[in-house]
């Protein structure tokens, strides 16, 4: 189910996992990156994924519905502009609990 990001509430097996690994700043980091790069977005997924190639490890995807139209270039830039003030404001975060993911409709 897609919501937009200001409607949404991350399920509570999330919000578990979250205060469980101490990821709350990360994740609320995250969650004000997300409305500051994708503007555009249409909608919100938040949901635990496990790690296909490590056992016993489990991320929160903060996955981005974005407009079917949104040109390439826009994407790379937008994601770029993500990942560079996540670093810039979590510098000392070495493994990321929440990963970005992106969908179109």
């Amino acid at each position: 189910m897609s919501l937009p990001v200001a409607e949404f509430s991350e399920p509570k097996e999330v919000t578990d996992m979250l205060r469980a690994k101490s990821a709350l700043e990360e994740y609320a980091i995250s969650m004000e990156l997300i409305r500051e790069c994708f503007p555009e977005r249409r909608g919100l997924e938040i949901y635990l994924q496990d790690d296909p190639d490590e056992a016993g490890i489990t991320c929160v995807i903060l996955e981005v519905v974005l407009p079917e139209s949104m040109p390439f270039e826009v994407l790379n830039e937008r994601r770029d502009m993500y990942y560079t003030e996540r670093r810039r404001r979590l510098p000392a975060l070495q493994w990321p609990i929440c990963g970005l993911s992106v969908d179109f409709a």
